[in-house]
């Protein structure tokens, strides 16, 4: 069976994860990024839309497990733009526990209806890898006549977060 998924492909010349669609077989379930890829501690994904989109949130299959190192990010800054290379300065940062039993979690993180085609997802490493499976947007296409709008703050808004605890 084949399926479609974000995969991901560290550039290290540019410092930044290039996410693509791509099939895949079932058993490639999960792309790892270790944190000695970049003396930040922290990855860039760039996602390009095809056009302007609101967003309302954006979820993140992650693996957690303490004995591989495996963690969530323990924080996100998220940019918006409505060309590649023009993000604004502004940014949200939200913040997450760090929990080492080993689970699949779904976070899923608010963008509080801000507009971009293009997002730049900065994710903080919580352990040596982050192992993310998959990455899905909650997001609508808008009217070619509604325009960028400023950067809509979400400090307010706590990240949601839905585990799979594997049965023992």
């Amino acid at each position: 069976m084949t399926f479609t998924k974000m995969a991901l492909e560290y550039l290290p010349m540019a410092g930044l994860v290039l996410v693509t669609q791509k099939n895949l077989k079932a058993k490639d379930g999960w792309d790892g990024l270790p944190c000695n890829l970049t003396q930040a501690q922290y990855i860039d994904m760039i996602f390009e839309f095809s056009g302007v989109r609101k967003f309302t949130d954006v979820t993140l299959t992650v693996n957690v497990n303490k004995k591989r190192s495996n963690a969530i990010f323990n924080r996100s800054q998220i940019f918006f733009s409505s060309t590649k290379d023009s993000f604004l300065n502004a940014s949200f940062i939200q913040h997450y526990p760090k929990n080492y039993n080993p689970y699949n979690a779904k976070v899923t993180l608010s963008l509080c209806e801000n507009t971009a085609r293009f997002m730049k997802l900065r994710l903080y490493f919580g352990g040596e890898w982050l192992l993310i499976s998959e990455i899905s947007f909650n997001s609508v296409r808008v009217s070619t006549d509604e325009k960028m709008k400023s950067l809509k703050d979400c400090l307010g808004n706590a990240a949601v977060f839905r585990t799979t605890i594997p049965s023992e």
